[in-house]
């Protein structure tokens, strides 16, 4: 699963305090065995647009991405998680993917 965000201009401590806080709350998941933030790096390949998020989140997940998702939705539809603070809430993207071997079929 990866999750791609932004702060809002100017409140960049407000989110990073924010975004402490639920790394650790989407790492309690069940089904998630890890969680790593990454920021964009200043170095990048020539010739390739900016990313639109500065903030890249990257979970495996040992469980099942339905049930995964399920509960991540859940527990922020039923406000269990730390209020979002500093986030840019037009621009968020969540993704699950499947692992699959370097020929691509799905471990």
């Amino acid at each position: 699963m990866v999750a791609m965000v932004s702060a809002k201009p100017g409140e960049e401590d407000e989110f990073n305090a924010w975004y402490e806080q639920h790394m650790t709350e989407v790492r309690a998941v069940p089904g998630i065995a890890s969680g790593q933030r990454y920021r964009v790096a200043s170095d990048q390949a020539p010739g390739m647009p900016a990313p639109e998020h500065a903030n890249l989140a990257v979970y495996e997940l040992d469980g099942d991405p339905a049930d995964v998702l399920e509960e991540i939705l859940g527990r922020r539809a039923r406000g269990e998680w730390v209020p979002r603070r500093g986030l840019d809430e037009t621009r968020i993207g969540m993704w699950m993917y499947s692992a699959v071997s370097d020929r691509g079929e799905p471990l």
